[in-house]
């Protein structure tokens, strides 16, 4: 199985998915809001400097990288 990504304007995205669910080869569907992922992850990176600074600080305690890969791997 292949994956596809398309990017469509607003304005024409219910059109799109209700031409897409009629398609009966494709086995799965999603839609994203590109634009509520990329707050998400300006929002992340903010949030990770200032534990950075935190760190900095010594108001915040650091993981060792062993701790932090556990962390993001379960």
């Amino acid at each position: 199985m292949k994956q596809v990504s398309i990017f469509v304007d607003d304005e024409k995205v219910n059109q799109f998915i209700e031409l897409v669910n009629n398609i009966t080869y494709i086995k799965k569907f999603i839609v994203v809001d590109t634009n509520s992922c990329l707050n998400e992850n300006i929002d992340n990176i903010k949030q990770g400097f200032k534990e950075l600074n935190l760190i900095k600080k010594g108001k915040l305690k650091s993981k060792s990288v062993k701790d932090f890969l556990n962390e993001i791997s379960s």
